[in-house]
């Protein structure tokens, strides 16, 4: 049972591996986003995974990264900054709609300040 459930977080994780090397040294190819040929080729090479990277690198001239949390972690940055999604604690968007109140708008077409009706006191009345 150990046994299975450790080769189960061994392949997704060099699959997310794979692709993260796939999305650095060859961007928009096919094997890019291909996650059923990198579960294969990890499943392929599970007992000889050295010569996997050797011949990876071989082929697309891209070195192997030494800190692989890193290379994924950072890939997956460039992914998200490329698409548009950010960290939302630390987007300007919350700071954006604070900004945005709509009472200060004058929506008249003339020129002349906006005043506020004057209230009525209790001499007056």
């Amino acid at each position: 049972m150990v046994k299975s459930c450790w080769d189960d977080y061994v392949l997704r994780r060099d699959t997310k591996r794979v692709l993260a090397y796939y999305k650095r040294a060859i961007p928009n190819s096919f094997n890019d986003g291909d996650e059923n040929n990198a579960r294969y080729l990890v499943f392929k090479y599970r007992n000889k995974k050295d010569k996997f990277w050797a011949r990876l690198e071989k082929k697309y001239g891209y070195p192997i990264p030494p800190d692989w949390d890193l290379f994924i972690q950072e890939v997956q940055d460039e992914e998200d900054a490329k698409n548009g999604k950010g960290n939302p604690l630390n987007s300007t968007d919350n700071k954006q709609k604070d900004n945005d109140d709509d009472s200060n708008l004058d929506l008249d077409d003339d020129d002349t300040p906006k005043s506020k009706p004057e209230s009525k006191t209790d001499e007056e009345l």
